[in-house]
């Protein structure tokens, strides 16, 4: 797999991950938003496009671990990327830090049990699956992404919905079909903060066939594995 940066005109870096006429590009738009676009040059003019997936290995660790990061982060509620006991500073005493992680820990359970954001539409914990529905349209006819771990890889799947008459369309093309993650008024807030994180880690990340490269174990291991 390749990794790509280019720059953009809002002071930031397209990402794309590149594994033969797959790319998956992860851009920051001039809307304000954050978009997941698979592109496939195999699939021809005329074809059906509901369905295409993207697989991250620890080819690349430092990206391996990005996703691995987002989905612990969903997965635990982790909004904010901050310990628990990292206490703010007017938490002084033990009684004040017992009451601050016992509010939470409710906090957290609230999400579940109330389907706070979708919680439980956007993480299922039975299939351990990330489920995110484009911020594009209505939820009835969005684009899908998934998000899965399969042993040591993540399948990165998007697909169609079925156009139901009355609502917009998403916007797809043959070989191109894409996520939207609005940053203001996604009906998954605050959980787009997480993939938003995500984006700004990705300005930094560099490709495994860069000269310099300094190679991570698992990515050795990786390579041992597959060979």
């Amino acid at each position: 797999m390749k990794v790509q940066l280019t720059k953009n005109d809002y002071n930031s870096k397209d990402i794309d991950l590149i594994d033969g006429n797959k790319t998956l590009n992860i851009m920051y738009g001039g809307t304000g938003d954050l978009y997941w676009i698979i592109k496939n040059k195999d699939v021809k003019k005329g074809t059906e496009y509901s369905y295409d997936n993207f697989t991250i290995t620890k080819e690349n660790y430092s990206l391996y671990a990005l996703f691995e990061q987002v989905f612990e982060d969903i997965k635990n509620i982790n909004i904010f990327d901050k310990d628990v006991t990292d206490f703010p500073p007017y938490i002084e005493t033990d009684e004040e830090k017992k009451e601050y992680l016992e509010e939470k820990e409710l906090e957290k359970l609230n999400y579940k049990k109330f389907n706070v954001s979708y919680y439980n539409n956007l993480y299922n914990e039975e299939n351990n699956t990330i489920t995110w529905v484009s911020d594009e349209t209505g939820f009835e006819v969005g684009n899908v992404l998934k998000i899965s771990k399969v042993d040591d890889e993540f399948l990165i799947e998007f697909c169609t919905q079925p156009y139901i008459e009355g609502y917009e369309r998403e916007s797809n093309y043959p070989g191109l079909m894409g996520i939207r993650f609005r940053n203001s008024g996604s009906r998954y807030t605050p959980f787009n903060i997480i993939f938003m994180r995500m984006y700004s880690k990705l300005q930094n990340i560099n490709d495994v066939n860069d000269i310099g490269h300094q190679i991570h174990i698992e990515e050795y291991l990786y390579s041992k594995k597959k060979n």
